[in-house]
């Protein structure tokens, strides 16, 4: 395994070219209006003369690390040998050129603007039209030597050509086998609970699961002889979801689902709870998620109720949410 070069300081300079490159030409962009704007004369034309200064100090030293950082990535980026390998091509050598031609000339504008723009004024006169002339000529010479730096970064050889192949010949179809998942199955058609018949429009509290506010749902087959408190037909479906108690109404804390399916004319139980709370999980064997369906020992006291499927009729809950007294609160 080969061990990762350490990157010398040369070469961690060359490759911030491309990050100092962006201080002088945001410069560039910027100056030209301080400048004309620092022209006028009268009071309060100082904060355009720190402004232009600014601003030309900073350009003055991006320029300073991209020409230094823009020599120090030759040797690295082994841009001669790419001029050579493109020497077909005029573009690239004369965008070189320019480059470096544009670059070294705004080094001397830069001087020159600086030079210019701290000469001693006074507060009421303007930066001076010598600060104005080197300044835009500064930024020009910027602006160009930026541009023909994007040509030289942007030449590049021409991509191989393609070489013409046969086509292949057209893979056999695959059948794609969808793997069976009858508890997954189920268990979604328990959970799509709301696409069944209600039987309750609102919730009514049930002693016998666990004090809990239920609604039933059941399929469209096992509507009649739900209410009329018969065996429900092979294939019917009955699910109750709940919501636990608070104070005596129902809470936002959801229950278990409760499942009744009539399979060959015997109904199979179920029940599903997605995340028990923790203050009742010693109660259901320390399980954070359960689902217990058809033979488990955990549902063998309900089918104490559920034998023949539905509960009798006189067993079943009917005590719905308390209605407050709008009198007795408004007397209090």
């Amino acid at each position: 395994m080969e061990t990762p070069r350490t990157m010398s300081l040369t070469e961690w300079i060359a490759h911030q070219h491309s990050f100092f490159v962006h201080i002088p030409a945001a410069m560039a962009v910027f100056l030209p209006l301080p400048l004309l704007a620092a022209q006028r004369m009268g009071r309060g034309i100082r904060p355009w003369w720190l402004m232009c200064r600014y601003l030309s100090v900073m350009g003055f030293l991006g320029l300073v690390l991209t020409m230094i950082s823009g020599y120090a990535s030759v040797p690295n980026l082994s841009l001669l040998k790419s001029l050579v390998s493109v020497a077909g091509n005029p573009t690239s050598t004369v965008s070189v050129v320019y480059h470096q031609f544009f670059s070294t000339l705004s080094l001397i504008l830069g001087v020159l603007t600086l030079l210019s723009m701290f000469r001693k004024r006074k507060d009421h006169q303007s930066l001076g039209l010598l600060a104005l002339v080197f300044g835009l000529l500064w930024c020009a010479a910027i602006l160009c030597s930026h541009h023909y730096g994007t040509l030289i970064t942007g030449t590049v050889p021409e991509p191989p050509k393609k070489v013409a192949t046969a086509p292949l010949p057209p893979m056999a179809a695959i059948p794609v086998t969808r793997k069976v998942d009858p508890e997954g199955d189920y268990l979604l058609k328990i959970l799509d609970y709301q696409s069944l018949s209600p039987i309750h429009s609102e919730p009514v509290r049930s002693k016998a699961h666990g004090d809990r506010w239920i609604r039933v749902w059941v399929s469209p087959e096992a509507l009649e002889s739900y209410r009329a408190g018969t065996a429900m037909p092979n294939g019917a479906l009955a699910v109750m979801s709940t919501v636990e108690d608070r104070w005596g109404r129902p809470s936002t804390q959801a229950g278990p689902i409760y499942a009744i399916e009539v399979r060959q004319g015997a109904p199979a139980l179920s029940l599903y709870w997605g995340k028990v709370p923790e203050a009742q999980r010693a109660n259901f064997g320390g399980s954070e998620r359960i689902f217990w369906k058809d033979s488990a020992p955990q549902l063998q006291d309900c089918l104490s109720c559920h034998a023949q499927g539905l509960a009798p009729m006189a067993g079943r809950s009917r005590w719905g949410v308390p209605r407050s007294n709008p009198g007795s609160v408004a007397s209090r």
